[in-house]
């Protein structure tokens, strides 16, 4: 953010300036990528967490719309390498909030990364961090009393299949894991 914090201006407002007046500009001319590129990490967090209050998707599942555990210090990282498109991604974005016993995840997102938690116990389970380069860094709970799994090839196949359903434009929890 150019100046923000410099001479006392507040950055939480110079981001909402600059998201405002970005959405102004895609109100009008619609179909346009915009980056904001900040090098100081306290000011990009900053903007990070207003970007998700400013943008937020009304009626998107938020993390306290469920029960939920927060990721256990005992955890494996991959890459999973997949594209996601547009469309995709809007839909992973309204996450999911189970409607019946049967729905087995409740998913919402947070900035660029996907919560994934078992809807029965809260336990999370994976947090993807989409990439815009179809690498998507991802986190899975390795705890054995929360999850058994403990096999990445496992799991890659367990998360493309995942994504698959929780892409559809209808998603269907009856025939998920």
């Amino acid at each position: 953010m150019l100046s923000a914090g410099q001479g006392g201006y507040p950055v939480a407002k110079a981001w909402r300036i600059a998201f405002q007046a970005c959405y102004d500009f895609w109100e009008e001319d619609g179909d346009i990528d915009i980056l904001f590129a900040e090098k100081k990490i306290d000011v990009f967090n900053i903007g990070v967490k207003l970007f998700d209050e400013y943008f937020h998707t009304p009626g998107a599942a938020k993390k306290d719309d469920w029960k939920t555990e927060a990721m256990p210090d005992r955890t494996e990282t991959f890459i999973l390498q997949r594209t996601i498109t547009q469309e995709q991604m809007d839909i992973l974005r309204l996450g999911n909030i189970p409607k019946t016993m049967d729905d087995k995840w409740f998913w919402y997102m947070e900035g660029s990364t996907l919560f994934a938690h078992r809807s029965w116990t809260g336990f999370c389970i994976y947090e993807i961090t989409f990439g815009t380069d179809g690498h998507h860094f991802v986190k899975v709970n390795r705890y054995p009393k929360q999850y058994k799994c403990t096999n990445i090839g496992e799991d890659t196949e367990t998360l493309n299949m995942l994504l698959d359903w929780w892409t559809q434009p209808k998603y269907d929890y009856y025939n998920e894991l």
